[in-house]
């Protein structure tokens, strides 16, 4: 046997045993830490695997992972979904037979890709037969690799492009409308990034006059007129969306205002902004005359001489032109947002009551409201006018009524001028009676009244015997003032209810209401004697005035009042005939007779003169005022030289002549006479006239009278603008529609026309603008005495002013005074004629006076002073 280890082997084979087993419990440890680690790390392994099935089975797409050998490893649920198998059937199988079922012979291109060992991305449509979504795919092919790059696997997914393709679609679909959008706005629209334009629509390239295509790229400052850019480039850092108005250049040079509006929105992590550009010189060509027809407005509203009050739907006032702030008295400033109510108010002039709200009536009726009678304005302060006035109702763009506009126009002279021509229309001027026009109407009314069997009434026609002899001795100032004190003797002796008027001439008529014939003739005896009675004195010479009265019984059987007239005419002039200074009854007895007399008498006379020629043309010069080169014209008149050759004046038988239907044959021979002396004087080269002719009411009604002057004019040569003619206002109403037919027909060949005695009568104020005139003839009762009478003066002035707003020359008559003549001057009358400048004489005579007088400076003639017109 061996010997026994040493010490020191023992104790080294301890420390070694020691050791070796430090050094396993160390190993043991260090194991079982190893361990340890590696279950953590398969549990995170373990759990990201979980994690990424459960993210690959949660993907929309199909996911799946084959070998090298085109086996199957793995693959997400919708994958299987995809080839319709479970997992355990599909895994380790050959991936051609899962998708294609079977081998191929020839691969298909996503097989070809894997083959190949390279990326790819394929798309398959609905309708490719392998397809088994049956829906557009997307199949994407990733080859796997190791860190020395070499193959390992093939990553596949097939995607599913319905949604992107629909998305697609909405897109394209949202672009396409965008543009329509765009290209179909009036507005110019563009897309800048920081002033380069991106897009434009075609509206903004026509509205600059460019090409799109050269819109597209360009900088806004370019489109910019100089004066706008520095505007331009402070909204480029702006947010606001507040519009601006600038100034742009079109590609021809030319610019034009526009309001520009823009707004940002994101795209692609920039900010962008669309602009609209719109054109706006109309616009403001439009507010600048919108601005200017205001201004118009308020000029007019300020100028005009009507009071105008707006107000709002409460009547509280929103505004005064000036006119208005004079009438009511109160300032524009003060009167805003008060009631009308509380500025003035406004009467009935007839009662006197307060009228209900103007305003109130307006919307009422929602509908203009014209004052209807006479109303007075009173003022706060007390002050009344006459006014008119009339209230309208003001609606804003929408047609709903916003408030109203009251005119209220200050009437008061006006008023006081048309109750004094009120008063003139039914008054004598001469004698301050009643006239003709008056009576006659109070004849109708009591005529009425007999024939309802309530009251008989007797009608008076006196007729003065030397008036005459006073007027043809003393002049027709003596004969006026005559008149007037045979009225103021006359008026206190007929009853409170009787009825005194001047019918014309030295003709008066008083009609005795309520009264028997027998009461009647003792009231007329009365008035006769008392003017048998009445001396006139008259400077150094005294005459014996008579008077002639006829009466006439107006009861239940009375015809008419021109017939009740008739027969007091007649009854008067059988008491003329009978030696004057009396009374005289009609009976109906007589009356046949009576008419018969008179109508034979002047009949016989004045056939005799038209066939024997003792009608004899007169002439009085009408010459101008104004116009100094203006030709002289005379209106021609009328004479009767009687039996012994003596002259006859008009009065003595026109009135006749007009009666019994005479008249006609008289206006006959003066168109034909004159028509034959003008010409005869162009034929002899003498300087040629013009002239007025008269046409009384009773030719136009007769038929056959207008062809006659047609056909005359005609035949003679006579230019129709040398020839016009003279229609009484009374017989142009009387005969309105004759009358109007005559003046057009005449007026179209060229003939002019006067309106004579214009102003006796207010009707013809009424008829005036309806009736083709030319010249008024003021009424000479107006003219004669208007340098001494305050009243008539204005009453000339307004007619005078009244022709020349419509158009019409004016022509004064009965000017009898140099005085009144230099009035009418200054007053614009643009003619003058009577015997101041000549008085009426023989035609030759009158047309040779004339040339010695300068045109348009007129001097009172060498002719005898006094003469009337016609006399």
């Amino acid at each position: 046997m061996g010997a026994d280890p040493s010490p020191s082997a023992v104790a080294l084979i301890a420390w070694l045993a020691f050791a070796l087993a430090v050094a396993l419990g160390a190993s043991v440890y260090a194991l079982a830490r190893l361990r340890t680690r590696l279950k953590a790390k398969e549990a995170i392994l373990a759990r990201a695997e979980a994690e990424w099935r459960y993210a690959l089975d949660f993907a929309d797409e199909a996911l799946y992972l084959i070998d090298l050998d085109d086996n199957l490893v793995r693959g997400n649920e919708a994958f299987f979904r995809y080839i319709g198998q479970r997992p355990e059937e599909a895994i380790g199988r050959n991936v051609v037979e899962l998708v294609h079922g079977g081998r191929e012979e020839t691969p298909c291109p996503v097989c070809q890709a894997r083959r190949d060992r390279r990326d790819a991305v394929f798309v398959k449509e609905a309708t490719d037969p392998w397809n088994k979504l049956h829906k557009p795919i997307e199949i994407i092919v990733r080859i796997l690799r190791d860190a020395d790059g070499a193959p390992i696997g093939v990553l596949q997914a097939i995607r599913d492009l319905s949604r992107q393709r629909e998305a697609d679609q909405a897109l394209r679909e949202s672009e396409i409308r965008y543009r329509n959008l765009s290209q179909a706005a009036f507005e110019g629209i563009a897309i800048h990034d920081k002033g380069v334009i991106l897009d434009a629509n075609q509206a903004l390239a026509d509205m600059l006059g460019y090409p799109l295509d050269e819109i597209i790229g360009a900088h806004m400052l370019e489109l910019a007129a100089p004066s706008s850019r520095d505007l331009v480039m402070s909204r480029f850092a702006a947010t606001t969306e507040q519009p601006l108005e600038i100034e742009v250049v079109r590609r021809d040079g030319t610019t034009f205002v526009a309001e520009v509006r823009a707004r940002a929105f994101p795209y692609e992590r920039r900010e962008l902004r669309v602009v609209a550009v719109r054109d706006i010189t109309e616009l403001k060509r439009a507010q600048r005359a919108l601005f200017e027809e205001k201004e118009r407005l308020m000029v007019t509203l300020r100028s005009i001489g009507e009071a105008v009050i707006a107000t709002d739907v409460n009547g509280r006032v929103e505004y005064l032109n000036p006119i208005a702030e004079r009438l009511i008295g109160w300032a524009s400033e003060n009167a805003e947002g008060r009631h009308l109510g509380e500025l003035f108010a406004v009467l009935d002039e007839t009662g006197g009551e307060t009228l209900t709200d103007l305003v109130g009536q307006c919307l009422a009726r929602d509908a203009i409201v014209t004052s209807a009678g006479a109303h007075t304005l009173r003022r706060a302060d007390g002050r009344e006018y006459a006014i008119e006035h009339s209230a309208g109702p003001i609606r804003d763009r929408s047609g709903r009524v916003a408030g109203v506009v009251l005119a209220i126009r200050d009437v008061t002279e006006m008023r006081h001028l048309a109750r004094q021509l009120s008063y003139q229309a039914s008054h004598d001027a001469l004698t301050g009676l009643l006239n003709r026009r008056e009576f006659e109407h109070r004849l109708e009314q009591a005529l009425e009244e007999a024939k309802r069997g309530a009251r008989r009434h007797v009608l008076c026609y006196l007729d003065l015997d030397q008036f005459k002899v006073v007027n043809d001795s003393c002049g027709h100032v003596a004969g006026d003032q005559l008149l007037r004190q045979l009225a103021a003797l006359i008026k206190p002796m007929i009853r409170e209810n009787d009825t005194l008027a001047r019918l014309g001439g030295d003709e008066f008529g008083i009609l005795l209401e309520g009264c028997g014939l027998e009461r009647a003739r003792e009231l007329a005896e009365h008035v006769r004697r008392a003017i048998s009675d009445f001396r006139f004195v008259w400077g150094d010479r005294r005459f014996d005035v008579g008077a002639s009265i006829g009466l006439a019984e107006i009861g239940k059987d009375s015809a008419s009042a021109v017939e009740v007239l008739s027969a007091a005419d007649a009854a008067c002039y059988v008491a003329k005939d009978l030696g004057r200074n009396r009374v005289y009854v009609h009976q109906l007895d007589d009356t046949a007779l009576t008419r018969h007399r008179n109508e034979i008498r002047w009949a016989q006379r004045l056939s005799n003169a038209v066939q024997e020629d003792r009608l004899l043309l007169y002439a009085q010069p009408i010459v101008a005022l104004q116009d100094a080169s203006r030709p002289v014209r005379y209106e021609i008149l009328v004479r009767l030289v009687d039996e012994g050759g003596g002259l006859v004046p008009p009065m003595a038988f026109i009135p006749a002549a007009e009666r019994y239907n005479l008249m006609a044959a008289v206006d006959r021979w003066v168109i034909g006479t004159t028509l034959a002396r003008m010409r005869q004087r162009d034929a002899q080269g003498a300087e040629p006239f013009d002239c007025a002719v008269n046409v009384s009411g009773r030719s136009l009604c007769e038929p056959g009278f207008l062809e006659f002057v047609r056909g005359e004019i005609g035949s003679s040569g006579i230019a129709p603008s040398r020839l016009s003619f003279e229609l009484t206002e009374t017989a142009a109403v009387a005969n309105f529609a004759q009358a109007k037919q005559f003046m057009t027909e005449l007026r179209q060949l060229g003939c002019r026309f006067a309106l004579d005695d214009f102003g006796s009568g207010l009707s013809s104020f009424a008829y005036l603008k309806n009736l083709p005139v030319d010249f008024l003839k003021i009424d000479g009762s107006f003219v004669r005495d208007m340098g001494n009478d305050p009243i008539d003066s204005a009453l000339v002035e307004s007619i005078n002013q009244l022709g020349h707003v419509m158009g019409i020359e004016t022509i004064a008559e009965y000017v009898e005074h140099p005085g009144v003549l230099e009035r009418l001057r200054a007053m614009g009358v643009d003619f003058a004629q009577g015997n101041v400048i000549c008085r009426p004489v023989p035609l030759d005579e009158a047309l040779q006076a004339t040339l010695d007088l300068p045109r348009g400076v007129p001097s009172v003639s060498r002719g005898q002073r006094g003469s009337r017109k016609g006399a």
